[in-house]
């Protein structure tokens, strides 16, 4: 939404709000929905990241999806694979994908999140 010019306007924006918020913050029951948590440092926020988060919030505001949750962290020091988001799925470890663009996106939420289908990016990490 543009330029605020009516009560009406800010009525639309704060149930837009709302709706986002929503879908941020579930409070307690966090450790059951699954996590979609966008790795925001100074390389991440350069790279895209912000945009990625808006595109996940908007893409479940849509699919009303009530056992997601979207999160914010700080650099995940994977600077080369940024913009980088994690999915956690409740009882399970969290997957890492690098280099996440907009259609990237789409895919994790649709085919890997939903679908549970395995996808093309995910990063393996070793600790050797």
């Amino acid at each position: 939404m543009g330029v605020v010019k009516s009560k009406e306007d800010l009525i639309k924006l704060r149930e837009s709000c709302r709706q986002l918020v929503k879908v941020r913050v579930q409070g307690e029951q966090i450790e059951d929905l699954t996590q979609i948590t966008v790795f925001m440092g100074n390389s991440g926020f350069r790279s895209g990241a912000k945009e990625i988060m808006n595109h996940f919030f908007s893409k479940l505001q849509e699919l009303g999806a009530q056992d997601i949750v979207v999160l914010q962290a700080d650099s995940s020091g994977l600077v080369a694979f940024e913009p980088l988001v994690g999915v956690k799925r409740p009882g399970s470890e969290q997957v890492l994908f690098g280099k996440v663009n907009l259609e990237k996106a789409d895919e994790i939420l649709q085919d890997f999140i939903i679908n549970g289908k395995s996808i093309d990016g995910i990063l393996a990490l070793t600790n050797s």
